[in-house]
């Protein structure tokens, strides 16, 4: 029997991405600490019109600027 990891992993392959990990909107606190995509290092802000809306490189989708995940990293200053 695959472990459900093996075929998690697989299936990532597969679709040729990953889905971000718990991708939601940003809490007050995670706001407050400036942990959301729009300070994310993976963020994008030219592959879209809209200043709400960005690219996130790692995961390869159209994300919110308010939003954030468990992949979230800060730009070094």
């Amino acid at each position: 029997m695959i472990p459900n990891k093996a075929l998690e992993d697989a299936w990532g392959v597969i679709k040729a991405k990953k889905d971000a990990p718990n991708y939601r909107h940003a809490s007050k606190s995670e706001q407050m600490a400036g942990k959301i995509c729009g300070t994310c290092k993976a963020w994008d802000d030219s592959a879209t019109e809209d200043p709400q809306t960005g690219y996130c490189e790692w995961y390869d989708f159209t994300c919110n600027r308010d939003h954030t995940c468990d992949a979230w990293a800060g730009r070094k200053k």
